[in-house]
Formats: C-alpha cells, structure tokens, sequence
C-alpha cells in the first residue's frame, strides 16, 4: 500500500488503546456556515475513490484544503476539507460514524448504499459474518497491544516526571511565546488533528504537512514524553491566550492527554516531540532537549528499567500493527466481496452528480 499524497494531510482518527478515536464531528461547522456531504455505504462501496475524484477535481483549488487518510490503509481516504467553500465531505459510516442533524440545511446524505445489489450479496452472508468477525477480533487484539505499550510508556513517564524541574520549562514557554507570536485581545481556536496514527504500516507521522505549513519547527527530543507534553500544554494555553488559532494533534498512545505536536500556521511555527517511536530527522529551526529540565544522574540509576520498558513497548506496538496488517487483509476480501455487489453505473451518477454540485 502507498500512503496518499497531498500538502496538507492527516488521519481522520487512529486505533488507540480506548479502541479507535476520531475526529470526524470537528469538520464542519454548521453554525459557521459549513456544509457536510455524508458518504453512506459499507466496505467496497466507492467512498475513498469518490473522494479522491473529488479532492482531485475541485481541492487543488482551495490553498487550505484538507485530505484525511484512513488510519487502516494510508492509501484510503476518509474526508476531504474545503474551508475557502466551506464544505466537507467524509466518510460516515464506522467507525467514524456522522448521522446528520439539521438534513437538507446543513448536511446531505450520499446513499452508496443504494448502489449494492442484495441478490448478490444475501448467498455471501456467512462468508460475510465470518469476515467481520475475524476483523473485529483483529482490532481488539491491535488495540490489547497499545494498552500494553501505553501502560509501559506512562510508567517511564511517572519515572520522568518525578525529576523534572517544571520552573525551567514555564520560563522557556514564557520566552517561546514571547519570541514567536503577538498577543491580541481576542481568545484564539483550537483544532485537533491527528498527525500520527498507528497504521498497518508502522506507526506513522506526516512531517510534510508541518513542513507545508510551518517554516519554523522546534522539536522537543524527550524519550519519555512528560517534559514535552508539559510544554506543549504551556503553549498551547498561552496561544489561545492570546488569541493565536492552533492545531493540536494527540498522541495516538495518549489521545487524552494534551498535544504531542503543536502547529500555529498563521504564526508559521510548530512545536514536534521526537523520541525513538517517531523520529524527527530532518533539518529544523531549533532542538531543545528535554534532558536540561530533568536530574540527569536520577535518570540514569533507572536506565535499566527505563530500557526494558521501552524496548517492551516498542514491541507491543510493532505486534499491534501486525494485526492491524492481518485485519487489512481481511478488510479487502470484504471489499471485493461487496464490490461484485455494485451497481457502477449507479455509483458513477452519484459521484458525478455530487462533483458537479461542488
């Protein structure tokens, strides 16, 4: 498989160890205006090539355009965002399921569905149930590995934090804040993106879209996490503080706990966190380690617990992507299953009636 391309792209959620998290309800907005396109139809219905047809023939034009990639094949896509037309069009079906609110006004089913011929599909159903069943089984037994991996990492975060001179990283926040944005009076935005996501292809992270929006990057080298994710949380607060409008992207470890990246395009700065999962390693403006902030020879007593823990973790998370492979390859067979169910000529007049709309 090969990871979609585009200069400002994401996941729209990720396989955590709370079992998938999205971030498809922050898309659109209708009190702002926004219109949402809602793709209905199961595995094999069209929803990925349709919105690649659509990013293609009408989100070139939008400069601020965003693609969201699917988290189970990074070479699936699951939303496009149009913010200069203010249109999104997604995938609704689950995981990442949106049922419309305000139908007609502000929001418009598109039945994919439809497309399917039940007499085809009806002499698959055992094959089908099988198949789900496998498939779910998969993910849970993907997502028993992140909670491993997560339990292992927080204990060498606990190990950190207990050792961290959190003075030194509020004077750092205070000069960075200083340094790189202009307070004004209005309270900012935030939006959550997932940057990263744990995929069948490794745990993966798309540096091009930071470096598309931000020219200036600082990266936190932190192996264990708290002093960054501190940090970032500081910055965080005080950018919309100062009315600064912010993308945070979670941790598809720890989706609860605050940014481990941090962009502010409009000031044209990020913030990375960079440790051995997910390696920052090309040029950036600036690296600060978290190592000023923490008693060095307190770390180093623990290195051998420290050691184990990350290698334990970093094997749990390799084994859940296995899985997430296992369950992707289940995931296609349904797909072709559904595909010889499909009306294509039905399919096509919807497609085309929904890009000629936009």
């Amino acid at each position: 498989m090969s990871v979609f391309k585009a200069p400002v792209r994401y996941f729209l959620g990720s396989m955590t160890p709370h079992g998938y998290v999205g971030t498809e309800h922050t898309l659109y907005d209708p009190q702002d205006g926004w219109y949402a396109y809602l793709l209905k139809g199961g595995a094999g219905t069209g929803k990925s090539t349709l919105l690649r047809r659509l990013y293609t023939a009408v989100g070139t034009e939008d400069p601020l355009a965003e693609v969201f990639c699917c988290s189970s094949d990074p070479s699936s896509l699951d939303a496009v965002r149009l913010p200069a037309r203010k249109i999104a069009v997604l995938d609704a079906t689950a995981p990442h399921v949106v049922e419309p609110q305000y139908w007609g006004a502000a929001e418009q089913p598109l039945p994919l569905f439809q497309c399917l011929d039940r007499r085809v599909l009806q002499p698959l159903l055992p094959a089908l149930i099988d198949l789900f069943r496998e498939k779910r089984e998969l993910f849970e037994k993907a997502r028993q590995q992140l909670s491993a991996a997560a339990a292992l990492i927080a204990d060498n975060c606990r190990i950190e934090q207990d050792n961290i001179d959190f003075g030194k990283i509020d004077r750092l926040e205070r000069r960075l804040a200083q340094t790189e944005w202009d307070a004004e009076t209005e309270s900012g935005t935030c939006a959550v993106r997932f940057l990263s996501a744990v995929t069948p292809e490794g745990l993966l992270t798309f540096y091009d879209t930071v470096q598309a929006l931000c020219p200036r990057i600082y990266v936190i080298e932190d192996e264990y996490g708290t002093s960054a994710r501190y940090l970032l949380q500081r910055l965080q607060t005080a950018a919309l503080s100062d009315g600064k409008t912010c993308i945070a992207c979670p941790s598809p470890l720890f989706p609860q706990d605050g940014p481990e990246h941090l962009l502010l395009p409009a000031s044209g700065v990020a913030f990375l966190t960079s440790n051995s999962l997910h390696k920052v390693d090309f040029p950036v403006y600036r690296r600060i380690h978290a190592s000023r902030f923490i008693d060095t020879a307190y770390i180093q007593r623990k290195r051998h617990r420290l050691s184990f823990c990350r290698r334990a973790a970093a094997d749990a998370i390799t084994e859940a992507v296995n899985l997430l492979e296992a369950a992707s390859a289940v995931h296609r067979t349904i797909e072709a299953h559904y595909g010889t169910a499909m009306n294509w000529d039905t399919y096509h007049a919807l497609s085309d009636s929904l890009i000629s709309a936009l």
